[in-house]
């Protein structure tokens, strides 16, 4: 449990915060230090898993393209119904439809998945980010603030539909993946963590919103921060390569129309490191 939380959180800093919490586990160490297994076998098992808590691969969203659509007939009236009746909740039904597909582009960008091996391979092994949960929240935030960047050009009612959908998802995901990943079944430990990516996500959102208002070095401190916790081990080509990449998605969203951006079901990304004009 305890290697989980230190692996999930992905700083010593922050698992500083929780060491109090763990003060009941001091007797049952105490017992592995009498083991009767040999130093060597020790030793190698802390290796192992340090390797394997270091180089841990995420799980692959699921495409929602596979879900089969509801085929009872109860299912379909009921939405015929929704929609003639409530176009209200319908559009709410539908902004959580698109919101589904969209978080899907988002959260595979981050992981193993096998339409996104060229993302994958630039974040986790160009820019060298550590394979842990908090790289993969930093770097599905990054995308999702791009789709929220388009989201706010939408009608009032759509945007706020389509944004509550798209978080609600988000934050939806990473406890699954709090649970599988970590195996980290305990309900207040994992609202404590919860709550600490909230606040996160609400800095993160600040930074780049303000990144916007600026110049290319406020776009590239902004990542820094929250991408890279703030390493002065950070290659600045890197970081270039990172804004023109979020530059270029973004004006490229903001050229495509409302029924486009909301019924497009094919990549919504251009792949980082992809040879670019100037565009703005």
């Amino acid at each position: 449990m305890l290697k989980s939380c230190r692996q999930l959180l992905g700083s010593d800093a922050r698992s500083n915060l929780y060491r109090n919490q763990n003060n009941w586990l001091l007797p049952i160490r105490s017992l592995h230090s009498t083991s009767v297994l040999s130093k060597e076998t020790v030793q190698k098992a802390n290796l192992n898993s340090q390797n394997d808590s270091k180089f841990k691969p995420l799980t692959p969203p699921k495409d929602p393209r596979n879900i089969a659509p509801p085929n009872s007939f109860l299912t379909k009236a009921s939405l015929l119904f929704q929609k003639i009746i409530s176009p209200k909740q319908n559009m709410f039904f539908e902004a959580t439809s698109t919101a589904r597909y969209m978080y899907y582009e988002a959260s595979r960008q981050a992981t193993p998945e096998r339409d996104s091996q060229d993302a994958f391979q630039f974040w986790f092994r160009r820019c060298e980010v550590p394979m842990t949960f908090q790289s993969w929240f930093q770097i599905t935030q990054l995308h999702l603030w791009i789709l929220q960047t388009r989201i706010r050009g939408l009608q009032p009612q759509e945007k706020q539909a389509l944004s509550q959908a798209l978080v609600t998802r988000f934050f939806e995901d990473m406890e699954f993946r709090i649970h599988k990943d970590y195996r980290i079944n305990s309900d207040r430990i994992t609202g404590m963590y919860l709550k600490d990516l909230f606040q996160q996500q609400t800095g993160a959102i600040f930074g780049y919103d303000q990144s916007m208002l600026g110049n290319d070095a406020v776009l590239a401190t902004a990542i820094w921060r929250n991408l890279f916790a703030g390493s002065q081990n950070v290659d600045l080509s890197i970081l270039a390569e990172i804004v023109a990449f979020v530059r270029l998605n973004v004006f490229e969203l903001s050229n495509t129309s409302n029924e486009e951006f909301m019924t497009r079901r094919d990549a919504l990304f251009i792949p980082p490191g992809q040879q670019i004009e100037k565009v703005y």
